[in-house]
């Protein structure tokens, strides 16, 4: 099945949209928000920020609210807000995922009509635990 459009959103989108859950902001603020948040690890460059500006724009997701000088303004839609809450949630179920696996509550089984070799059961008999989660 092909994926929606902005079914998940990348790192630039979703600390757009993070910027605008804290208010109204021009693009300068949003990528110096982007940056300081992430203590510099996410830099949105000017073309990134005026393309997700358009696209989130189009797709109402922001709306422009005001204009002074050569500065755009802009502010979360309710639809903007449901999509960073919603990847907000994809992002926890992520984390969740990888601290089970680290901890060895999964394990792969066999797909219908397949049975496991000696490659999965070996596998299934190696602890995840034995490889951690990087800390962040």
């Amino acid at each position: 099945m092909p994926k929606q459009a902005l079914e998940s959103l990348t790192e630039s989108m979703f600390y757009l949209l993070m910027a605008l859950t804290q208010g109204e902001r021009c693009g300068t603020e949003i990528t110096a928000f982007a940056a300081e948040i992430t203590a510099g690890r996410v830099k949105i460059g000017p073309a990134t920020l005026y393309t997700l500006l358009g696209k989130f724009e189009k797709e109402g997701l922001i709306a422009e609210t005001s204009v002074l000088g050569c500065k755009r303004y802009y502010q979360i839609t309710p639809a903007g807000r449901a999509a960073y809450t919603a990847e907000c949630t994809r992002l926890q179920l992520c984390l969740q995922n990888a601290a089970a696996a680290a901890q060895g509550a999964f394990a792969p089984a066999a797909l219908p009509g397949k049975e496991l070799d000696d490659h999965d059961q070996s596998t299934l008999q190696t602890p995840l635990a034995a490889h951690p989660l990087p800390t962040v």
